[in-house]
C-alpha cells in the first residue's frame, strides 16, 4: 500500500468513521424475575406484575413501560386484579395486598386480618368482592381491602395458587395437589370437583364466554368442564414446548409427551407418535417438502407423513439432547443441542455435522435457532448471547452489543428483518436497524469514503471492521476481494455477491 493511499485513509476514517452502533436494543418491556401478571383497566392501560420490579405500566398498548411501585415495598408481586371503580390491587410474595386507587401511581397497604401474606391469586366478583388465594388459604374482603375473612370450610388443602369466578358467581379455587374446588355461597363453603381431573397440581384456571371451566395442570397438561366443575376431560396437550404450523394449516404441537397435530384450526388434537421412541419434544421444524422434524432429548426424528410415522435420523448427530432446529430455505437443517453446539445436515436430516467455528458460548447450550430472509444463521445461547453466521453455519461470530442479558431462550425474526430476542430474566431485546452492506462510515450510503475504510479495514487492520458491513464478498474474512469489490461498487454500480 503507498503512503499516499495510507494518508488519505487515515485521514478520511480520522474525520468520518461512524460511531460504533449497538445491536440490540431493549424494548422497554417489563423485566426482573420470572413471574409476569398482567391486568388491563378500560381505558386499556396495561399494568404487569414481575417477580422482582414491582409494576409497570404501559400506556400505548404495550409500546412503552413505566414502573409505578411508589408505596410498593415488596416488588415480588404475584397476582393483579381490578374493581369496577378500577382500583388496582396487587397480591405479593410475602408483603400481602396493596391496593392503587390513582391508577397505579401510589400505593398503600391492604392486608388488615390477611394472616398469610403470600397471595398466589386474587379474584373479584360482581359485588366487587376481593377473593384473595393464598399459601394459607381464601380469604375474602367485602370492603375494598380493608380488611379480610378467612373462608375455608370444606378447603382440605390450604395452598390456593388459582382463583376464578364465574357469571354465576361461582368461585373456583385450584390448589396444589388437591385439585379445584368450588362454591356456590361467596366462598363460605368448598367442596372438591375432580373427577376426570388425573392431574391434581393446578396452577391456572379460566372461564370461557359459553362458561366452560380449564385448569391448567403442573405436567399433565390442560383438562376442560362443561359441567361447572363436576367432571373434566384432558384437551390433550401436556407441557407445550414447541409449536409449527404447515402449508396445509395443520398444527404440530410438541410436548412432553410427544407430538400433537390439530387439523380443525387447534380445536382438537391427535397424538401421533408411532416411531417417536423419545416423546420429550423440545422443538419441531418444517422444509418445504413438509417434512416434519422433531428435536428431542433422543435425537432428530423425522416423519415425511404429517406426523403419522417417525424414524430417528441421527448419523453423526454425537450430542442427542436437542433443543431448536431450523430449516433454510435450501433445506439445509440446523439443530442446536444442550452442550454440543450446533449441528448441519445437508441431506434431509440422514447425516449431520457438527458446526461451531466461532461458536464461544461458555456451555454450548444452543436454546434458539432463527434464519432470516439473506440465510444468515442466528443462534441463541445459555450465558453467550447470540451467534450469527453469514456462511451457512461454517463460522460464527458473536452480536452482543447492547445486549445486556446473555441467556438467550427464543429467537424471532420480522418480516422486515429486525431480530427479537427473548432472555432468561432480562425481557425482550430488537436488533437495531443497520447500515448498508459496505457503508462502513454509516451515513447510509457506500461512497469513496467506505472505500478508503474498507482499504484500512484488509491491509492494516484498523478502523470499524465489522463483518457485518466490511466483509462485502461475504467470505467471512477480509481480503482484497472486498476492496476491488467496493470499488466496482462506487464506480460502476455493481452489487455486492451476496446482495
Amino acid at each position: 500500500m503507498t503512503k499516499a493511499v495510507k494518508a488519505l485513509s487515515f485521514v478520511l476514517l480520522t474525520l468520518n468513521r461512524g460511531a460504533a452502533q449497538d445491536f440490540w436494543q431493549n424494548i422497554n418491556g417489563p423485566f426482573g424475575g420470572t413471574d409476569l401478571v398482567l391486568a388491563i383497566n378500560s381505558s386499556d392501560h396495561i399494568f404487569a406484575g414481575t417477580g422482582g420490579r414491582g409494576v409497570f405500566r404501559s400506556t400505548d398498548n404495550g409500546a412503552n413501560w413505566t414502573p409505578v411501585n411508589t408505596g410498593l415495598t415488596n416488588l415480588g408481586v404475584l397476582s393483579l386484579a381490578l374493581n369496577s371503580s378500577e382500583h388496582l390491587f396487587a397480591g405479593t410474595g410475602g408483603g400481602g395486598i396493596f391496593r392503587s386507587i390513582d391508577n397505579g401511581a401510589t400505593w398503600t397497604i391492604a392486608s388488615t386480618g390477611l394472616t398469610n401474606l403470600y397471595v398466589l391469586s386474587l379474584a373479584i366478583n360482581s359485588s366487587d368482592h376481593i377473593f384473595a388465594g393464598t399459601g394459607g388459604g381464601v380469604f375474602r374482603s367485602i370492603d375494598n381491602g380493608e380488611s379480610w375473612t378467612p373462608v375455608n370450610a370444606g378447603l382440605t388443602k390450604t395452598y390456593v395458587g388459582s382463583l376464578a369466578i364465574n357469571a354465576s358467581g361461582h368461585l373456583f379455587a385450584g390448589t396444589e395437589g388437591n385439585g379445584v374446588f368450588r362454591s356456590t355461597d361467596n366462598g363460605e363453603s368448598w367442596t372438591p370437583g375432580n373427577t376426570g381431573l388425573t392431574n391434581t397440581y393446578v396452577r391456572s384456571l379460566a372461564i370461557n364466554a359459553s362458561g366452560h371451566l380449564f385448569a391448567g395442570t403442573n405436567g399433565g397438561g390442560v383438562f376442560r368442564s362443561t359441567d361447572n366443575g363436576e367432571s373434566w376431560t384432558n384437551t390433550g396437550l401436556t407441557a407445550v414446548g414447541s409449536l409449527a404450523i404447515n402449508a396445509s394449516g395443520h398444527i404440530f404441537a410438541g410436548t412432553g409427551g410427544g407430538v400433537y397435530r390439530s387439523t380443525d384450526n387447534g380445536e382438537s388434537w391427535t397424538p401421533g407418535n408411532t416411531g417417536l421412541t423419545n416423546t420429550y419434544v423440545g422443538s419441531l421444524a418444517i422444509n418445504a417438502s413438509g417434512h416434519l422434524f422433531a428435536g428431542t432429548g433422543g435425537g432428530v426424528y423425522r416423519s415425511t407423513d404429517n406426523g403419522d410415522n417417525w424414524t430417528p435420523i441421527n448419523t453423526g448427530l454425537t450430542n442427542p439432547y436437542v433443543l431448536s432446529l431450523a430449516v433454510n430455505s435450501s433445506g439445509h437443517i440446523f439443530a442446536g443441542t444442550d452442550g454440543g453446539g450446533v449441528f448441519r445436515s445437508t441431506d434431509n436430516g440422514e447425516s449431520w455435522t457438527p458446526v461451531n467455528t466461532g461458536l464461544t458460548a461458555p456451555f454450548l447450550l444452543v436454546a434458539s435457532l432463527a434464519i432470516n430472509a439473506s440465510g444468515h444463521v442466528f443462534a441463541g445461547t445459555d450465558l453467550g448471547g447470540v451467534f450469527r453466521s453469514i456462511d451457512n453455519g461454517a463460522n460464527w461470530s458473536s452480536i452482543n452489543s447492547g445486549l445486556t442479558n446473555l441467556d438467550v431462550y427464543s429467537l424471532a425474526i420480522s418480516a422486515d428483518g429486525h431480530i427479537f430476542a427473548g432472555t432468561a430474566g432480562g425481557g425482550v431485546f430488537r436488533s437495531v436497524p443497520t447500515a448498508l452492506l459496505g457503508d462502513l462510515n454509516l451515513d447510509g450510503n457506500v461512497t469513496i469514503l467506505d472505500v478508503a475504510l474498507e482499504l484500512n479495514c484488509v491491509f492494516l487492520a484498523e478502523g470499524f471492521c465489522s463483518l457485518e458491513y466490511a466483509d462485502v464478498n461475504c467470505s467471512g474474512d477480509l481480503t482484497a476481494s472486498d476492496v476491488v469489490l467496493e470499488l466496482l461498487k462506487v464506480f460502476a454500480g455493481n452489487p455486492f455477491p451476496c446482495q
